[in-house]
This record gives C-alpha cells, sequence and structure tokens, in this order.
C-alpha cells in the first residue's frame, strides 16, 4: 500500500507541476500580449507571488466560489464578465479546466514575472 501511496503522489506532484508550468506559459504570453498595466498592476497588487502555493491563492480567494472568477476579477476589477475575460487569454485548443488552482496560480506567476521585468512594470 504505501507503494501505491508514493506512485499516486509522486503522479499528483507531476501534474500539478504541469499545470503550474501551461498556466505560467499562458500568462506570460498575455501579458506580453494584450494585458494592460492596470490589469497587471491591480494583479500585482492582489498577489505578491503564488510560488505554486495553493494555500496561499486559496487563502486570498476568501468566500469566492471560483478560482478563475476569482482570478478574473483580480484583475478586470469587479463588475466585468469574468468569463469574457478567459475567453480572451484561453488558447481555443486548451482543454484546461478553469478550475484547475495550479494551472491559475501558475498564469498569475508568468503574468508578474512579465510585468515584474519590464520597464515601467510595477
Amino acid at each position: 500500500m504505501d507503494s501505491v501511496n508514493a506512485q499516486l503522489a509522486a503522479s499528483r506532484k507531476a501534474y500539478e507541476e504541469k499545470q503550474f508550468e501551461a498556466g505560467k506559459c499562458v500568462g506570460a504570453e498575455w501579458a506580453r500580449e494584450s494585458a494592460e498595466w492596470e490589469q497587471l498592476n491591480r494583479l500585482r497588487r492582489e498577489f505578491v507571488s503564488c510560488e505554486s502555493s495553493t494555500t496561499t491563492f486559496v487563502g486570498l480567494m476568501g468566500d469566492s466560489l471560483s478560482p478563475a472568477k476569482f482570478l478574473a476579477e483580480a484583475i478586470d476589477g469587479e463588475g466585468g464578465d469574468w468569463l469574457w475575460f478567459w475567453w480572451g487569454v484561453i488558447p481555443p485548443d486548451d482543454t484546461t479546466p478553469l478550475e484547475d488552482v495550479e494551472w491559475l496560480c501558475g498564469f498569475a506567476d508568468g503574468a508578474l514575472e512579465v510585468f515584474d521585468e519590464t520597464p515601467g512594470g510595477p
């Protein structure tokens, strides 16, 4: 049983790392290609850095029912159409579920890395 648990733990860790990196690539591309300074600045104010920490991300979410909605509202401000934001960001062939916290955390980290390295960033 211990070997099964170890195998599942390793498999989960590999999956989470893959999702984080996939989100990070999309977040960096969004920051370079279409993000506005104001959006990235809002994101920076909300997140110091996820550092692949679902605990940090979930803690920041508070009572929000949807991690994707929480992140979109952090970027675009409350009251916007959060699904519309994601439709403009996620490639049509990407089947990543918007409820994957590791992917969303990676998205935030990727976008913030670009913002932090850009002259005129934070």
